[in-house]
C-alpha cells in the first residue's frame, strides 16, 4: 500500500535515478513533490513488484545489471569514440579564430 512521504523511482530511461516523493493520495491518482512542483500519478502506473519496466513509477529502486554494464561497456569500446576526461585548461579555452588582422 502507497503511504505519504515514500519515495518512488522513475522507470524511464530519460530520466535515469529521478525520484518523487509521495506528499498524498487523492482518488486515483498519487500527487508527488519532484523538486519544488508537485505531480500528480496515476496509482495504475505504480508498481511495487521489482520487475524491470520502461515506463511508470516503481517502490523498488532499478540496479544495473551486469549485463547491462558488459553491453554499455562494449558499445564505449567498439562503437563510440573514446572518452577522456578533459583538463581544467581544456574546459575554459575559448576557441580563437583567427582574423584578418591577426593573419598581418
Amino acid at each position: 500500500m502507497l503511504k505519504a512521504g515514500q519515495v518512488l523511482y522513475d522507470n524511464d530511461p530519460r530520466y535515469r535515478g529521478r525520484q518523487v516523493e509521495v506528499v498524498r493520495i487523492e482518488g486515483a491518482c498519487a500527487i508527488c513533490k519532484c523538486g519544488p512542483r508537485l505531480v500528480k500519478i496515476r496509482l495504475e502506473y505504480i508498481f511495487d513488484d521489482g520487475k524491470p519496466r520502461r515506463s511508470g513509477y516503481s517502490t523498488v529502486a532499478q540496479t544495473e545489471t551486469r549485463e547491462q554494464r558488459a553491453r554499455m561497456a562494449h558499445f564505449a569500446n567498439c562503437c563510440g569514440a573514446p572518452i577522456r576526461e578533459r583538463s581544467a585548461d581544456e574546459r575554459t579555452r575559448r576557441r580563437h579564430r583567427p582574423s584578418a588582422a591577426d593573419a598581418e
